[in-house]
């Protein structure tokens, strides 16, 4: 009987006071700062230390590429991520995703701004353009997911974000159990710039959700690298794993 009350309590404090608790863990809000309680900062695989230079996942030696970049060419320069992908740690993009818990992009949103500000900020102020979702998937949803991600990015750190920039012009079928080859295939004119003056000349900065491989993002930077900008720049929350089959949130 004791742990059903504490269950229902839970229940409660959740739907009640949705930003008082840890979005991985549902941790009480006594224990959590900025969305995340201490348990979780210190034990979740955050990525902090050598990335691989293209696409961000984690290695030994500064400016080396991982086995996987080693054959693959990007249309943008450079990809970084917050986290990589665990049970846990997508958890809170599963909620925002698929449990309509618009709530939990803030405080993403919030943990990537201050990621970037630790590893990623130099002199330049990216434009930042989340990936579109196709307009009768975001209104079936409700939102879309990496927009609402960038916006609180954005709202941190002061930077610009766009959304008249490009669009989604092909409903792309889910890619959770495509392989590489695949997921390419499906993108294929899956977006189209809007707004081409706009790019030129400009450091672009593509926000999602989940890095998985890269499919989603390159078919987006090779449209916008059409126009010319002077870099572009990828930052998601997740990045899976080599060889992870959890392929799930995409």
């Amino acid at each position: 009987m004791k742990q059903i009350w504490k269950e229902l309590w839970n229940d409660v404090l959740s739907a009640v006071y949705p930003n008082l608790r840890c979005v991985f863990c549902d941790a009480e809000a006594l224990y959590c700062d900025e969305g995340i309680c201490e348990t979780c900062l210190h034990t979740l695989p955050f990525i902090t230390g050598e990335v691989c230079a293209k696409c961000g996942m984690p290695i030994a030696h500064h400016g080396e590429v991982c086995l996987e970049c080693k054959h693959k060419t990007y249309s943008f320069d450079y990809a970084r991520a917050v986290a990589l992908f665990t049970e846990q740690t997508a958890k809170p993009i599963h909620d925002l995703k698929y449990k309509h818990c618009a709530f939990v992009a803030e405080k993403l949103g919030a943990l990537m701004a201050t990621y970037y500000e630790k590893f990623l900020e130099g002199s330049v102020q990216p434009l930042v353009i989340p990936v579109p979702l196709f307009a009768e998937r975001e209104k079936e949803r409700g939102y879309n997911q990496s927009e609402l991600l960038a916006k609180a990015f954005c709202k941190v750190l002061g930077l610009e974000m766009r959304t008249d920039i490009v669009e989604r012009v092909k409903d792309t079928p889910t890619q959770t159990h495509l392989n590489k080859k695949e997921r390419a295939k499906n993108l294929e004119k899956a977006f189209r710039v809007t707004n081409a003056n706009v790019v030129k000349g400009r450091d672009i900065f593509i926000i999602d959700d989940v890095f998985t491989t890269g499919a989603t993002t390159n078919a987006l930077a090779q449209q916008m690298r059409k126009c010319k900008p002077k870099s572009i720049g990828v930052f998601t929350f997740l990045k899976v794993p080599l060889g992870n089959k959890e392929q799930i949130l995409q």
